[in-house]
């Protein structure tokens, strides 16, 4: 697939239309907490031949020349969708896409088949599917994300998509809340060197949240060891040499 922009009529239209989506679906979930059923009653038929036809209106959008196709697969994970989008998008500079809002809403409307999928999805705010600026929510666009994760820390961004296209990672929350953290690349290794398991390709469960030895504790300990170390020049190993004792069962 050639990857598409919209205009800003186009974006405007999607806008529109997921709010239109939204509410729909908000009308049927009376706890957005569980939303699973409200969810398939609200995204009805005649929004989805909307979803069809916005999509298929060339006139709201327009191909992006210097980037390569898409591989339209089932991606596995959000690592996959990632990996694709970052290799399809290497030939254009960094700073001309992270805040292409137009770019990142427009591959929400060409994948949403993918990253929107009732029966499945639990959740549905907007900033899921649009691109919202704030702070707190920039990075939870199902799209945007795991492109910006994969782009900055390649292999060892695997921690924060092992989860499927259509689902937010926690991990990857946590994480790039903390402007300190997201800024040191070496941190994404010592959390895949801690808590990845190779094996079963997730994070270890439970490490994300405030187990003893877990990420809470390593965002703390990262936060003392920025005030009195020059971690920037250090490497992932001396990093997790510098853990006390309750991080033991997590080194490797």
């Amino acid at each position: 697939m050639k990857i598409r922009r919209f205009t800003n009529e186009g974006r405007k239209e999607w806008i529109k239309l997921y709010r239109e989506i939204f509410i729909s679906i908000d009308k049927n979930t009376p706890n957005r907490r569980s939303a699973k059923e409200g969810i398939e009653k609200g995204y009805n038929k005649n929004l989805q031949k909307k979803v069809e036809l916005l999509k298929k209106d060339k006139s709201f959008s327009e191909e992006i020349s210097n980037s390569e196709e898409l591989n339209l697969i089932d991606y596995k994970n959000s690592y996959e969708l990632g990996f694709s989008l970052n290799t399809a998008l290497k030939n254009i500079p960094y700073k001309d896409l992270f805040n292409d809002l137009n770019l990142w809403d427009c591959l929400s409307l060409d994948l949403f088949d993918k990253i929107f999928v009732p029966g499945k999805i639990k959740g549905f705010m907007p900033y899921r599917y649009v691109v919202d600026v704030d702070r707190n929510n920039s990075m939870r666009h199902l799209i945007r994300g795991p492109w910006w994760a994969v782009n900055r820390y390649g292999e060892n961004a695997k921690i924060f998509t092992y989860t499927e296209v259509y689902q937010q990672n926690d991990f990857f929350e946590q994480f790039v809340k903390v402007n300190s953290l997201r800024e040191l690349k070496v941190i994404a290794e010592v959390c895949m060197k801690l808590y990845y398991d190779e094996e079963n390709n997730r994070s270890i469960p439970g490490t994300s949240k405030g187990t003893r030895g877990g990420f809470a504790r390593l965002r703390d300990k990262i936060s003392h060891f920025n005030k009195i170390k020059f971690l920037w020049k250090m490497s992932t190993e001396e990093i997790i040499d510098m853990l006390p004792s309750e991080f033991d069962k997590y080194k490797i």
